[in-house]
Formats: structure tokens, C-alpha cells, sequence
């Protein structure tokens, strides 16, 4: 007796083994086109800053293999660097030991409202601009709506709730971070941590959510010997190019290392390169923690 589900499964096996062979066929015979490298920009004006830092490297060609924690990349030391606000025109210099081109902010004030335009000129003829306008320092108030004091494994911490209100009007984008300073017992730099959220996100706008509250939990806050009690809650207006290329980076971050991961590109605002030009204004506010 014959079992025609027997045959069938038989020819669906060999035309899918024709189908792996066709594709393993055609992979072999692509060539990568070949590509030049590009020019990546990095700066972040910030008004509470001392100083203006700009960064600059030649991008990698396409298709070759890279994580983002690599620091290989070939970076620019001999481009001419200019800042300007429409009516005052800078030239930061390059810092050979810290990599950066650098300008101190009282020698360029960044005003809020104000649009900031940047160019980058290499003698071996790459060229790139961009621009961005600084938000203005008020934010939205910050409300802590619950500390919950939680014993485990005979360690103590905190998990506290807040939250904050969208200012009025449209077009607002937030970046917030909590933390606590820890001080060191000989004489080293105060150690600032980062807690994070357990509820909330770092990076938002207030698109279809204008007027409306955000609201966050913050991961376990535990009291080390040297720290204190204090909580430190980062608030800042960010332009939309900072809000776009974070979030965008931090997409990218989660698949680094995922060989099945699709290539993800990331946001830029640099029109003849690559990379982020953006500003961010507002404060940092401290919060006294229940003992």
C-alpha cells in the first residue's frame, strides 16, 4: 500500500534542501560594495558645563565586524572646528591628551532658545555640519510619591517612587537619571551612582502624553558604609536630536552582541558625516531620604 503522505513529506524535504542550497549559493557569490569613511561627529552642549568638548573620527568601512565598546576608531586631530551662535564665531582647539576639541564655556555662553550652528573642514577635503537650539533650564517639578524600605538577605534599601508633570505646550523631551554620592575613605573622588528605574523611562517626550504625568521607581538604593541619604534626580530639557540619537543608541546597545541582530542604524543629525550635534538644559535636585 502506498503512503502518499510518505512521498510528500519526501519531495517538501528536497525542495527545501534545493532552496538551502540556492541561498548558500547566492550569498557566496555577493561582493560587499566597497565604501568610504565618513566623518562622526559627537557633541553635546550643556550651559552647566565649564567647557564645550567636540569629538571627531573617521567611520569604519561598511561590513566589517565591530562592537560599540570598541575605541579603535581613527580620530580626526587636524580639522578646523568652528562653533557659532550667528553673531559670535569660535574655533575650539584640539586636546591631544583628552582627544577632544575643546573651548571653555564662559568663552562661549550657551543661551537658552538660542540656535547653535557647528562646522567641520579636514585639509583632506571632508566637511560636515550641524545645529541645534538650546532648551531653556525650567523643568518640570519632581514629586516623590512613596519610599518603600525593603530588608533582604539582612541588607537594607530603598525603592523610591516619583514622578513629574509635562510643562505646557508641545515638543517636549525629558531626560531623567537618579542617583546617590558615596565618598571614599581616602581621600578619592566623591563616587556618583547611578540607580536606575525600575519603572519608567530615562528618555521621553510628551507626544500624546501632554500635560500628563511620568512616573517612575527607582531599582534598590542601599545604604554602603559612606554613602548618605540623599537622593540625586538629574531633570533635563533635551532639543529632539538628544532625544532621538538616545534612544536610538540605546535600541542599538541591546542587540550588540546578538549575532541574529539586524543592523540598526543609528540617529544622526549630521548632514555630510555621521553622528549627534544636540543641547540639553535644566538641573540637578537633591532629595533628603528617610533614615
Amino acid at each position: 500500500m502506498k503512503h502518499p503522505f510518505r512521498y510528500t513529506a519526501l519531495l517538501i524535504a528536497f525542495a527545501a534542501l534545493l532552496l538551502l542550497a540556492a541561498c548558500d549559493s547566492m550569498v557566496t557569490e555577493v561582493e560587499a560594495p566597497e565604501s568610504e569613511p565618513k566623518l562622526v561627529v559627537n557633541g553635546f552642549l550643556n550651559p552647566k558645563d565649564d567647557t564645550i568638548a567636540i569629538r571627531i573620527w573617521k567611520s569604519r568601512p561598511l561590513y566589517v565586524p565591530t562592537s560599540n565598546l570598541s575605541d579603535s576608531y581613527d580620530r580626526v586631530y587636524n580639522a578646523t572646528v568652528t562653533l557659532s551662535d550667528g553673531t559670535t564665531t569660535v574655533t575650539p582647539e584640539y586636546n591631544h591628551e583628552l582627544g577632544y576639541y575643546m573651548i571653555r564655556t564662559a568663552a562661549f555662553p550657551l543661551l537658552a532658545g538660542r540656535t547653535y550652528s557647528l562646522e567641520v573642514n579636514t585639509p583632506d577635503g571632508y566637511h560636515a555640519t550641524a545645529s541645534c537650539t538650546m532648551p531653556s533650564d525650567e523643568v518640570p517639578d519632581i514629586e516623590i510619591t512613596n519610599v518603600e524600605t525593603v530588608n533582604e538577605y539582612e541588607m537594607i534599601s530603598q525603592r523610591v517612587s516619583l514622578r513629574f508633570r509635562d510643562l505646557e505646550g508641545k515638543g517636549n523631551f525629558y531626560h531623567i537619571a537618579a542617583g546617590t554620592i558615596y565618598s571614599y575613605e581616602y581621600g578619592y573622588d566623591d563616587y556618583f551612582s547611578e540607580t536606575g528605574f525600575e519603572r519608567g523611562d530615562s528618555f521621553v517626550s510628551d507626544k500624546n502624553k501632554e500635560a500628563e504625568y511620568f512616573t517612575y521607581k527607582t531599582y534598590d538604593i542601599y545604604n554602603y558604609e559612606g554613602g548618605n541619604n540623599t537622593l540625586f534626580i538629574s531633570m533635563q530639557n533635551t532639543d529632539e536630536h538628544y532625544y532621538n540619537f538616545h534612544r536610538a543608541f540605546r535600541q542599538a546597545n541591546y542587540s550588540d552582541g546578538n549575532p541574529f541582530a539586524e543592523p540598526f542604524p543609528l540617529y544622526s543629525n549630521i548632514n555630510g558625516g555621521l553622528g549627534i550635534f544636540a543641547a540639553f538644559n535644566g538641573r540637578i535636585i537633591a532629595f533628603e531620604l528617610p533614615e
